[in-house]
């Protein structure tokens, strides 16, 4: 697939991690998002991934009970 197609998901399953990639996410502008990224160290690869923040705001957006209760979780997570 086209990485840069918009709304493209990709989901990579590596028990018991569960990788979400996604080209687009409510809530959120890319060059804000890109500036609050972190860099997180993976089998030898490093990888940008959304910011606490930025996360908690993208699951607050989407309006579903779910992601509502993850930005919850994540909230009581901040440093």
């Amino acid at each position: 697939s086209d990485l840069s197609q918009p709304g493209l998901v990709f989901f990579i399953f590596l028990p018991p991690i569960r990788i979400d990639i996604l080209t687009m996410v409510s809530g959120l502008e890319f060059q804000e998002a890109w500036g609050n990224r972190m860099l997180v160290e993976w089998d030898g690869l490093t990888i940008p991934v959304l910011g606490l923040e930025d996360l908690i705001r993208n699951k607050r957006s989407t309006g579903r009970n779910k992601d509502i209760a993850d930005a919850e979780r994540l909230e009581q997570q901040r440093p």
